[in-house]
């Protein structure tokens, strides 16, 4: 229960980072790079 809460909080819980290969995209334009997914401690 505890873990589930401090996962809410942001504390111990899965990351996110996105690296994008575009410096500037255009309005209406396509962004491309890559999403790198770390599992946390609880299940979400």
């Amino acid at each position: 229960m505890i873990k589930k809460i401090l996962a809410g909080l942001g504390i111990d819980s899965v990351k996110v980072n996105f690296e994008i290969n575009n410096d500037v995209v255009e309005l209406g334009g396509t962004v491309s790079g890559k999403v790198y997914v770390s599992g946390g401690a609880v299940d979400q």
